[in-house]
């Protein structure tokens, strides 16, 4: 089954010659799933994904989605303006799922980033819609700030490379077919306590480590998935965001796991390739299975009002 993407949208041809079947235009689906992309590199980031919501027995839209306020200096505003469009209530309502992206701006407090106040419209529009929605590293932590008052905290050294992650809730559905560690790119200066998420109920920790913090957490109820880390990562994201700092000047650390520049580059078995395929693939099940359940909602409520008019 392909996936579905935009006309024209650069990444399509990138994906069928790695043997992905991809479709471009508009075709009925049997998920449409938004990404709310706040990445600087635009491109990267939109072949990333449309690469793990492939699979053989769904058909996936791709919707890519932008915030008005959101000011991009980094991706070609031609580029934007053709392929996403605004992240209104109205086009949330059109969506079976969601993911929102990291986004470089973790040294900022949570109300100084530029686009704060539509983000919380749309994360609060979300749940209360109780759509499924992955929430990737920095939106994870401001989904925490915002409905749980949960700070992030600054790692004395920015957590950069390759950890091992111990699953801690063998019972989630998120990491069936998954063995008894995950391995995981992660890039974050911030991480989050593990004390100020016990108390809070109805959040579920499911893995994490000592050295970069919590990895994934569920907040069944509203059918959220905190994922802290980057199970998108091609194989030389790491080294590409190296080189990156490093023509900054920030004299970056090596990735931990980096042992040179070809390193994973052209690799499909990167040691989390396999773990980031499956999670995607169950990240989708849960999606299909609400999308299920307001369906037969819909149904019953169609059927009972039917009797009552009768």
């Amino acid at each position: 089954m392909p996936v579905i993407v935009k006309k024209g949208l650069p990444c399509a041809q990138e994906l069928r010659q790695e043997g992905q079947l991809v479709f471009e235009g508009e075709s009925m689906a049997d998920l449409r799933i938004g990404l709310l992309n706040l990445m600087p590199e635009k491109a990267i980031a939109e072949r990333q994904f449309a690469r793990r919501l492939g699979r053989e027995d769904v058909t996936v839209s791709l919707d890519l989605m932008k915030m008005e306020s959101q000011q991009c200096q980094t991706s070609d505003p031609a580029h934007i303006e053709a392929y996403y469009s605004n992240a209104t209530p109205e086009k949330l309502q059109t969506l079976d799922g969601l993911i929102i992206t990291g986004a470089p701006v973790e040294k900022l407090c949570f109300e100084e980033v530029d686009y704060w106040h539509e983000l919380v419209t749309i994360l609060d529009q979300v749940k209360h819609m109780r759509m499924p929605n992955l929430l990737i590293c920095w939106s994870a932590q401001a989904s925490l700030y915002h409905h749980y008052g949960i700070e992030k905290t600054e790692l004395p050294k920015k957590a950069f490379g390759v950890f091992r992650q111990n699953i801690l809730n063998h019972n989630s559905a998120l990491l069936s077919g998954i063995s008894k560690s995950l391995t995981m790119p992660v890039s974050r200066h911030t991480t989050t306590d593990y004390s100020r998420l016990f108390p809070i109920t109805g959040i579920k920790l499911v893995a994490g480590s000592t050295n970069t913090g919590p990895a994934l957490l569920e907040d069944e109820h509203s059918a959220t998935s905190f994922l802290f880390n980057h199970l998108e990562y091609e194989a030389d994201t790491l080294n590409h965001e190296y080189q990156r700092d490093m023509v900054k000047g920030l004299n970056p650390d090596k990735p931990v796991g980096w042992k040179g520049a070809n390193l994973w580059i052209g690799r499909d078995d990167t040691p989390w390739q396999h773990q980031g395929s499956r999670f995607y693939f169950n990240w989708l099940d849960q999606v299909i299975h609400c999308k299920a359940e307001k369906r037969v909602k819909l149904d019953t409520g169609t059927a009972s009002l039917g009797k009552m008019v009768a």
